[in-house]
């Protein structure tokens, strides 16, 4: 739904966007423990996306592990398909529920909408009409992450086929399929990063400049027209890493980003690509981090269930925000910075005066999770 929130002199909406995968889509860890039965079984840990509760936990042999994993989970909860994939990435069963909405974003004029769900076809919508305008064909699987330029020219996706690609909305043509060279050398397909992509965006100065994280524990930064990985962003060590990283967004000058791995936050420069400053951000993992428009102000937003605004330039938090009962999986700026949105796994999306980090407001009506939420002009 769309309602109306007031910033300033000049007023907005407020874009939410509610879908399936954050409400009732699993993660699933895979590993064999420390001092397991060296039988060769492995364990196997089912967890609840939003909430982090363990469903189940089980050991298996790898060739029992789809048939006997999903007997296990049916025991609990009756829970959608369910991504298994072996150590050399290959999938072994679907990637989610069919035609479920796994990410979403609204241009900054608020006229158009993309979506990304596990049909595998990222979706150009007219956020006022409802109308598919066009539709992205060549992803080979689930669509988990999608952004549109600032001029709203092109759409970048994410999929679970490990790649991230570029179009051009005009034609509906890819431009541009991200690819590593050095993941070429190890004898795998064709991809953007060793894993899965968690997230990807444009700079916001610069349509040709996108970033994006992964499970494998990297965030690259990619030159869209020659194709080349301009920098390779990953932590080497503890406490810091090793990790997946969530998510990634540019701040409003487009020369740093920031990337979130479990709780902790880094800021980079985008020109050097080195680390300027890691800190330790909530006290879960990070889902979704925003940056403000005119202010070096950064919205943060985590399993544990808050909300965090951060000073980029002392380091320090200026407000936390607390109310949500699930974890917080969407976070916004308005474009003066006077407000925020929230939205959570509990299907509120909640407005927040940034000086004084009360609610000024709280959406009802979504079944679901949030998936999307900013705010956009009337």
């Amino acid at each position: 739904f769309v309602s109306k929130a007031r910033s300033g002199p000049v007023s907005h909406s407020l874009f939410v966007a509610a879908g399936m995968y954050t409400s009732t889509g699993m993660y699933m860890s895979t590993g064999r423990q420390r001092g397991a039965p060296a039988d060769g079984t492995w364990a196997i840990t089912v967890r609840n996306a939003l909430s982090g509760t363990v469903l189940t936990t089980c050991h298996v042999l790898p060739s029992d592990l789809v048939v006997h994993l999903k007997q296990c989970v049916k025991i609990v909860k009756d829970v959608p398909e369910i991504t298994l994939m072996t150590e050399d990435s290959k999938f072994l069963n679907p990637v989610a529920p069919p035609q479920s909405l796994l990410s979403a974003c609204c241009s900054g004029d608020g006229h158009w909408l993309v979506t990304g769900s596990s049909v595998g076809t990222p979706k150009f919508w007219d956020a006022k009409s409802g109308e598919v305008k066009r539709v992205f064909e060549g992803h080979a699987g689930s669509v988990c992450c999608v952004d549109v330029s600032s001029d709203s020219k092109f759409v970048a996706s994410g999929s679970y086929d490990f790649l991230g690609k570029v179009w051009e909305v005009e034609s509906g043509n890819c431009v541009r399929t991200l690819v590593d060279p050095k993941l070429e050398g190890e004898g795998l397909e064709p991809r953007t990063h060793l894993l899965h992509l968690l997230s990807i965006r444009f700079s916001p100065y610069d349509s040709s400049v996108v970033a994006t994280t992964s499970a494998d524990c990297t965030a690259k930064v990619w030159n869209v027209q020659s194709g080349e990985c301009l920098h390779r962003l990953c932590h080497a060590e503890d406490p810091y890493g090793p990790l997946p990283v969530s998510t990634v967004c540019f701040a409003a000058n487009g020369q740093e980003l920031v990337t979130a791995s479990d709780s902790f936050c880094t800021l980079w420069s985008v020109r050097t690509g080195l680390e300027m400053r890691t800190w330790e951000a909530h006290t879960s993992t990070v889902t979704c981090v925003a940056h403000s428009v005119e202010e070096a102000l950064l919205l943060t937003g985590s399993k544990d269930g808050t909300a965090k605004i951060w000073d980029l330039q002392s380091g320090l938090c200026r407000r936390t925000l607390q109310g949500h009962e699930r974890p917080v999986t969407a976070v916004a700026l308005s474009p003066d910075s006077k407000f925020a949105v929230t939205g959570g796994g509990d299907g509120l999306a909640k407005v927040w005066n940034t000086h004084t980090g009360t609610c000024e407001q709280t959406l009802e009506g979504n079944r679901l999770g949030i998936l999307m939420a900013m705010f956009v002009p009337c």
